[in-house]
């Protein structure tokens, strides 16, 4: 997954990138884009932190899958409580009952919660603790400053392009057709933005999705079944 994502961005970025200077140098000169060239790096840069982020998402989002699988384990093969006389209301929904791949599995034999399993558990905690409090330390002010520099390089785009559009940002060579260039390439550029930050909402959007997943399953569990045996 991480290694899709990553050919992805190559990919949007260069050709966001080579578009974009090929339509200001056909509107410019070579001089003037060759130096404006250095923003290209600066984009570079923040996709890199960017998927950066990602990556440890990306890990910390398994991490949740893998706990609430085990706990998912363990409900399938705890003792029913046996305070109450209503049944188990979730005894038909598939997505407490079935495994990774959406199958449901036959029936578990009832049997008690071993140490290992706990261990297990505890284990991938652990490692989940470990890793959010990282990602705090080390990308909190830096995913805050990405952003918003992100933001402000889509507002210059697109004003360059509105204003290009609108024939009021007149290129060095205007009579010769090649005006509206630069703004197609600054669309491309201002896609690749929006593609940024997308990718990075809709991950952290995927972990708070997995975090209300185990959640749901230790409810679940503290209430249809028995812990201790």
């Amino acid at each position: 997954k991480l290694y899709k994502i990553m050919m992805f961005f190559a990919i949007i970025w260069m050709l966001s990138s080579v578009g974009d200077l090929g339509a200001w140098c056909l509107t410019f000169g070579w001089v003037i884009p060759t130096v404006h060239a250095i923003t290209y790096v600066f984009l570079l840069i923040k996709i890199v932190t960017t998927v950066d982020v990602i990556a440890h998402i990306i890990h910390i989002e398994a991490r949740l899958r893998m706990i609430s699988n085990l706990i998912q384990s363990c409900y399938t093969c705890t003792e029913m409580c046996p305070l109450g006389q209503l049944a188990e209301t979730v005894r038909n929904k598939n997505w407490l009952y079935s495994d990774e791949n959406g199958a449901i599995p036959h029936n578990a034999k009832e049997r008690a919660i071993d140490t290992v399993e706990i261990k297990r558990i505890t284990k991938c905690y652990v490692l989940l603790t470990e890793q959010v409090m990282f990602v705090n330390k080390m990308f909190g002010f830096r995913i805050l400053l990405n952003t918003l520099n992100l933001l402000l390089d889509m507002v210059k785009i697109l004003n360059l392009a509105i204003r290009i559009a609108m024939g009021s940002q007149r290129t060095l060579y205007y009579g010769q057709g090649y005006n509206f260039l630069p703004g197609i390439s600054g669309l491309m550029r201002f896609l690749t933005c929006v593609c940024i930050l997308v990718s990075l909402v809709y991950q952290c959007e995927q972990v708070y999705q997995q975090k209300q997943q185990v959640v749901n399953v230790i409810d679940h569990f503290l209430v249809n079944k028995n812990p201790g045996t």
